[in-house]
């Protein structure tokens, strides 16, 4: 199960994430994130605190996120791991 909490700050909007991370429950970000992303002046920032599990189809979609432009936070030392495998980095702090 995942759950998906939006909220918006300064103009920016964070995703946080809390479960696991599955294609069974890709659908649901990926409408969420396409619905926001159709606003530009909006950064997203995708804050993987509360994952406690990603499978593979769900970190590509992570990838093109971070490779479009999208902020990643707070991922676990694994998840960081994984990233950077791929060549991708999170933030560990940011003010959103």
């Amino acid at each position: 199960m995942l759950k998906i909490t939006k909220s918006t700050m300064h103009g920016n909007t964070k995703i946080k994430l809390d479960g696991n991370l599955r294609k069974e429950n890709l659908n649901e970000l990926i409408s969420i994130l396409a619905k926001i992303d159709n606003d530009k002046k909006c950064k997203l920032i995708l804050d993987m605190s509360g994952v406690s599990f990603i499978d593979y189809e769900a970190l590509k979609q992570v990838i093109r996120f971070k490779k479009a432009g999208g902020t990643i936070i707070n991922c676990s030392l694994y998840l960081n791991a994984v990233l950077k495998t791929y060549g991708i980095s999170f933030e560990e702090n940011y003010d959103a």
